[in-house]
């Protein structure tokens, strides 16, 4: 009998789970959820243009902006010393690379952290010219992409020397 009882409650259950899962959508419900779009009063608009062609006051240069000027950034001392240090961590890097292959592991420690050092010092230092340049001519722009992808790659250098066994 409790047998019977409960095959009868275990069907009832499963009758009860089947029904309140989700329904099949008719067409007319599925075209009404897919037409829904939240922003549909919201007009587009266009960036305002200044007389000068910037599109506002996010991309006109602060006053006293040392990086203004696109062409010439990389006459910039800020961007010509970040550059010599990246040089630099380059050239050491790659005195660590040649001690450890000759085994000496005290001397490619020492080149290594120095690399690293200047690496990371390099893009401190050039961060603000990214910024600025970002901010004056818009994320893509070609100064912008050059220097941003200089900077990639000194940071991918900086995270393969984090993940050195040997530096």
């Amino acid at each position: 009998m409790f047998v019977l009882l409960g095959g009868i409650l275990a069907i009832a259950g499963l009758v009860i789970f089947v029904n309140a899962g989700p329904k099949p959508q008719t067409a007319e419900e599925s075209t009404a959820e897919a037409a829904f779009d939240p922003f549909r009063s919201v007009p587009v608009e266009l960036p305002r243009r200044m007389a000068s062609g910037s599109r506002g006051a996010g991309d006109m240069a602060m006053a006293g902006d040392p990086f203004a000027s696109v062409a010439d950034f990389q006459d910039d001392p800020v961007w010509q010393g970040a550059r010599a240090k990246a040089d630099e961590g380059a050239r050491l890097l790659e005195r660590a690379l040649e001690a450890h292959a000759a085994g000496d592991t005290r001397a490619a420690r020492e080149h290594g952290q120095r690399a690293q050092k200047l690496f990371t010092e390099a893009l401190g230092d050039s961060l603000p010219l990214e910024e600025s340049l970002r901010r004056l001519h818009g994320a893509e722009s070609a100064p912008v992409t050059r220097i941003g992808r200089i900077r990639q790659d000194w940071n991918r250098r900086v995270m393969t020397m984090k993940k050195a066994a040997f530096l």
